[in-house]
C-alpha cells in the first residue's frame, strides 16, 4: 500500500524536527578529545564547553527573529535555509583548525538549528490542534529519541577513533533539504491567520502563565544542558568511562526522554498540568542526586533514566501549552521566544556551573543542580504558584476549525492521527 503525498510530507516534517537533538548530544563524547587537542590554550577549560553550547547562544539570539520571519515570509523558505546551515556549518567542524574558528562555526550552525526547530514546531501547531497536537509532539519526540540513540551511539564510536568524526553526522540534513521541493507544506491561508483563535482579553489573561512556563523551560533546559556538557569529564574522572560509554549513557537519557514524551502524548488529558511539571522536576532532582551521590556505572544509568523521564515530561508539555494559549498569527513569534528562552538556559549552564566548580567539586555541582530542581518542583506544586497556571485549554477552537476546513479543500498536509 502506497503512502499518500500528505503523509510523506508529514513524516518528512517530523524527520526534520528530529535533527536538533544532534546539536549537542552527539558531540558530548568528543569533549575530552577536543579538550586535549587544544590543551595549549590556557582558557580551554571553558572554551571546550562553549564549543558545545555556542549553538544555544545562536538559537537564543536568533530564534525570536526567525519566529517573526516565519509569520512574514512563510514556513518553507525558513526551513530550507535552516537545513542548509545545519548541514554545511555542521560538517565543516570536521576541518576547522582553531578553537575560536570552531566556536564561530558552531554559532552559524546554531542559527540553522533555530530555523529548523521554530519552523517545524510552528507547522505542527498550525495544522494540528488539541489532543492531536500532543500526539504529534509525542510522535516527534519518539522519532527524535530513536534517531538520537542511533546518532549518539554512532558518535561515541566515531569519537573513540577521532574526536572530529561526529561532525560528519550533520550531513544527514542534506538529503532532507533535497526532498524539500517535493514536499507538500502549505502555508496557513490569510483567513486562518486573521482568525484570532483567542480574544485579546483571553491572551492578556494568559501572559502571566506564558511567563511562568518560560521560566520553567529555562530552568529545565539549563539543568539538562549541565548534564550534557559536564558529564563526559565527570564520568571519566569518577567512573573511568570513555567516549563510547558516555555515548551509551547519553543515549540512555535520550531514550528515557523519548519514551516519557511519547507516553505523555497518550496520557496527557488524564493528568493535570501542574502535576506533570512538578513530577518532571522531581524526577530531574532525583536523577541529579544519583549522579552526585552514587557515581558508579550502574547507578549512573539509573540517574540518566530519571533525568530523561523528567526532561521528557517537562518540555513537550510547555511547548504544546504555549502554542494553544496564543493567537494563530502569533505562534511563530511566541514559539520563537520559547526557543530563545530554552537555549538561553542551555548557553548559561556552563557559565554558572563553572562558578560553582570554583568553590566545590563535581559532585557538589550536581548536588546544587538537584537542589534547584527541588525548588522548581516545590514552587510549581505550591498553591499560589499553581493557580497562576492555565487550566486545560479547549481541544478545538474557531481558528483550528477554519484551518481544518481550508486544508481539506486544498488537499494539503493531513492532521496527525
Amino acid at each position: 500500500m502506497s503512502i499518500s503525498p500528505k503523509h510523506r510530507s508529514f513524516v518528512w516534517l517530523l524527520s526534520c524536527g528530529a535533527l536538533p537533538i544532534m546539536m549537542t548530544g552527539i558531540l558530548t563524547p568528543s569533549l575530552p578529545g577536543l579538550h586535549a587537542a587544544y590543551s595549549d590554550n590556557p582558557d580551554i577549560e571553558i572554551l571546550s564547553k562553549l564549543a558545545l553550547t555556542t549553538p544555544a547562544l545562536a538559537i537564543a539570539v536568533g530564534a525570536s527573529l526567525i519566529g517573526l520571519l516565519l509569520d512574514r515570509w512563510g514556513r518553507r523558505p525558513v526551513l530550507g535555509v535552516g537545513l542548509l546551515l545545519f548541514s554545511i556549518a555542521g560538517t565543516l567542524g570536521y576541518w576547522v583548525e582553531t578553537i575560536y574558528g570552531l566556536i564561530a562555526l558552531r554559532f552559524v550552525f546554531g542559527l540553522g538549528v533555530a530555523a529548523i526547530m521554530t519552523a517545524t514546531a510552528t507547522l505542527l501547531a498550525d495544522f494540528v490542534e488539541g489532543d492531536e497536537l500532543r500526539r504529534a509532539l509525542g510522535l516527534q519526540a519518539g522519532l527524535m529519541g530513536g534517531w538520537g540513540i542511533i546518532a549518539q551511539l554512532g558518535a561515541g564510536w566515531f569519537a573513540e577513533y577521532n574526536w572530529r568524526g561526529p561532525f560528519l553526522l550533520y550531513a544527514i540534513g542534506l538529503p532532507l533539504l533535497l526532498l524539500l521541493p517535493g514536499m507538500r507544506i502549505p502555508e496557513p491561508n490569510q483567513g486562518a491567520l486573521d482568525d484570532k483563535g483567542s480574544s485579546s482579553s483571553q491572551l492578556e489573561s494568559w501572559k502571566a502563565s506564558v511567563l511562568i512556563l518560560g521560566a520553567l523551560a529555562f530552568t529545565g533546559m539549563s539543568l539538562f544542558s549541565l548534564v550534557l556538557v559536564h558529564s563526559p569529564f565527570y564520568f571519566r574522572h569518577t567512573a573511568g568511562i570513555g567516549p563510547r560509554g558516555t555515548g551509551i549513557l547519553i543515549s540512555t537519557l535520550t531514550a528515557a526522554s523519548s519514551l516519557s514524551s511519547f507516553t505523555l502524548a497518550i496520557l496527557r488529558k488524564h493528568i493535570p498540568l501542574t502535576k506533570i511539571l512538578g513530577l518532571g522536576f522531581v524526577e530531574m532532582a532525583l536523577g541529579l542526586a544519583v549522579l552526585a551521590l552514587i557515581p558508579k556505572k550502574y547507578a549512573l544509568v539509573v540517574g540518566m533514566i530519571l533525568l530523561g523521564v523528567g526532561i521528557g515530561s517537562i518540555m513537550p508539555v510547555i511547548a504544546a501549552w504555549i502554542a494553544q494559549l496564543v493567537k494563530i498569527r502569533q505562534r511563530g513569534r511566541f514559539l520563537g521566544l520559547l526557543t530563545t528562552v530554552n537555549y538561553m538556559g542551555q548557553f548559561s549552564s556552563p557559565l554558572w556551573a563553572q562558578v560553582i566548580l570554583t568553590q566545590s567539586s563535581d559532585q557538589g555541582l550536581f548536588a546544587v543542580a538537584s537542589g534547584i530542581a527541588v525548588l522548581a518542583a516545590l514552587s510549581i506544586l505550591s498553591f499560589r504558584f499553581a493557580v497562576a497556571l492555565p487550566q486545560e485549554p479547549q481541544k478545538t477552537s474557531l481558528g483550528s476549525a477554519s484551518i481544518h476546513l481550508a486544508h481539506e479543500k486544498s488537499d494539503s498536509v493531513r492532521r496527525s492521527s
